[in-house]
This record gives C-alpha cells, sequence and structure tokens, in this order.
C-alpha cells in the first residue's frame, strides 16, 4: 500500500500543518487517526487511486483529482472539492462545498446543505454509505452529529458565465449554477472498507451511522432479495457438469467486465493488497 504523506515533499514543514496528498495514481493510500488526527488534508491532482483518510479532521480540500474514490472520516469544518471530473466522494463532514467539477458523485454526511458554486455538470449526491470501526468516535471528537443529513438538500449559489460557449450554448439564456441529482436508490451500493488494521485496537462503530433514507433501505433490501433469488434458482437449476462450468465461467466473465467498466476492480486490488 503506497503511503504518499511520506514522502518530504508531500508533507507540509510543520509536523501538525496540513498534510499534502499530492500526485497519487493508480495505486491505492490509507491513512488512520494516528496519522491525520485534528489536521488538515489537501488531496491535489490524484487520478484513478482509491484514497482512505480515516482519521478526525479539520478542514479537507480535493482539488484537480479525476477517476478517483476519496473517503475521509469526520471533518468537523469544512470539506471543499473543486475542479475534479469523475470522482466518487464519500464523507461524513460539517459542510461541504463542491465547485467546479463534472460527473462527480457524493456520499454525503453532512450536518449543513451542501453548497454547490461555480460551473458544475452531472453530479449526484447520495445518502452516506459506508463506515469504520473508529468513525463515532472521530465523529463525536469533531462535533458531527449522525441524526443530521441534508445530503438530499444541496444548494445551488451564484451564476456561471453565460458567454462561456461550452457550458451554455448559443441560445441558451438560463446561466443559473447547475445543481446536483440524487442517485437513483437502486443503484446505490454499500461502500466497504477494508479491516486492515484488524489486529489493532478496534473501535465500536458497527454500521452506517447516518440512517438511510426509507427509499434507499427498501431498494437495498429488494436488491438483497433479488440476490438470493437468483443464487436459489442457480442451485436448483438441475445442470449437467460441463453446463454449470460454462455458466460459472460466463458469469466469472461478466463480472470482470463489470469492474473494469464501473471502476471497481482498483478497490478489489486494495483489498487483496497492492
Amino acid at each position: 500500500m503506497s503511503d504518499a504523506c511520506a514522502t518530504p515533499n508531500k508533507v507540509a514543514p510543520s509536523g501538525r500543518g496540513p498534510c499534502l496528498i499530492e500526485g497519487v495514481s493508480k495505486t491505492s493510500l490509507v491513512k488512520q487517526a494516528s496519522d491525520l488526527r485534528g489536521r488538515s488534508v489537501k488531496v491535489v491532482n490524484c487520478h484513478d487511486s482509491v484514497i482512505y483518510l480515516l482519521a478526525p479532521l479539520r478542514y479537507a480540500t480535493v482539488h484537480g483529482c479525476s477517476d478517483t474514490t476519496i473517503v475521509l472520516g469526520a471533518v468537523g469544518k469544512a470539506l471543499r472539492v473543486e475542479h475534479c471530473e469523475r470522482v466518487h466522494v464519500i464523507a461524513a463532514a460539517k459542510r461541504v462545498c463542491i465547485a467546479n467539477c463534472r460527473e462527480c458523485v457524493f456520499f454525503l454526511g453532512v450536518n449543513q446543505r451542501p453548497l454547490i458554486v461555480g460551473d458544475n455538470h452531472k453530479l449526484q449526491v447520495a445518502p452516506y454509505n459506508t463506515y469504520y470501526s473508529h468513525l463515532g468516535e472521530h465523529m463525536s471528537e469533531v462535533g458531527l452529529e449522525s441524526t443530521i443529513n441534508k445530503w438530499d438538500k444541496p444548494l445551488a449559489l451564484g451564476a456561471v458565465d453565460p458567454h462561456d460557449s461550452l457550458s451554455h450554448p448559443a441560445g441558451v439564456s438560463d446561466a443559473q449554477a447547475e445543481s446536483a441529482a440524487c442517485v437513483d436508490p437502486d443503484q446505490f451500493v454499500n461502500f466497504l472498507i477494508p479491516n486492515w488494521f484488524s489486529g489493532e485496537d478496534t473501535g465500536s462503530t458497527k454500521d452506517n451511522p447516518f440512517p438511510l433514507p426509507d427509499t434507499y433501505m427498501a431498494a437495498q433490501q429488494r436488491n438483497l432479495k433479488n440476490l438470493d433469488e437468483t443464487r436459489r434458482s442457480l442451485r436448483e437449476t438441475p445442470l449437467e457438469e460441463n453446463r454449470k462450468k460454462e455458466l460459472s465461467s460466463a458469469l466469472h466473465v461478466y463480472f470482470k467486465d463489470w469492474l473494469y467498466a464501473s471502476g471497481n476492480i482498483r478497490q478489489l486490488y486494495c483489498l487483496q493488497g497492492d
């Protein structure tokens, strides 16, 4: 597992100053509370990676990243995500500001309405979808409330340049800043954080501390039921041994194709250990 903050030019000179994570590419990175507790973090120009920052933080900034999943622990002040493309951000935070991003998805546990400013396109928001064993403690440490989640109430502020031909083609007069759509409940899935540190002191958090909205909970239960029914049908279908092997091979191929198409192959590598 790579460690961007171990490189001298990746970290601010002060031992308790902001941690700069820069230029991570095609790998996975993990930081714990022992590395980051009470600090601010800047994630800059990272691409095609999975970054886990599992700590209580003051401020967090994500800038200029693409095709990356970033999991932030508990951000007590504010999280800002700017100039990113095709990034998935999973965060528990007091405040969130999104600026000038494209095709990004935000899985949020946020106590105040997310702010969307600048020139954004095809953003999506969804309820928080993960946990790790110390998340509850980290949230308490920075003053986050799990009973308040305004993920679905984004507030788009300001307007973009109406003369920008890329954002507003000729004839389009409405220059109001674009807001974010909610992820379809049927497309919502939980995100698994690997338990790399099972031998160390474990926390008390055993589940997502932010309650899921009823529609998302119902969709999850429906998908689990469909999966169980599919498994049962496969078990009970009478097939010759060679047919079973063909079916197993076909399912394996489709699953592998999905891993690459969805970008989840990086998470699988992370689970196995880079």
